[in-house]
């Protein structure tokens, strides 16, 4: 995702699209910066939710990267709460 003005995040929930179940790990990059890992067993529409222990401010890009995964999987949707700059 990317924003054509700076924004500032304060909760991200993912909606996981995957068969079979099992251990997967998914990094969420902050303006190419890795921020936060998602790892562990994940099943098909379970929600993933980050809320950031401070607001996450200047933010341009977020980009969800899956490292592992046992199966095919994809995003069932997401959801980004926060507000522009």
């Amino acid at each position: 995702m990317a924003w054509p003005s700076p924004v500032t995040i304060t909760m991200i929930e993912l909606a996981v699209e995957q068969s079979p179940n099992g251990d997967t790990i998914h990094d969420l990059l902050v303006n190419e910066v890795a921020t936060k890992r998602f790892e562990g067993p994940t099943f098909h529409r379970q929600k993933l939710v980050w809320v950031p222990d401070a607001p996450l401010a200047n933010v341009r890009t977020l980009t969800i990267r899956t490292t592992k995964s046992p199966s095919w999987w994809g995003w069932g949707g997401y959801v980004v709460v926060g507000f522009s700059q």
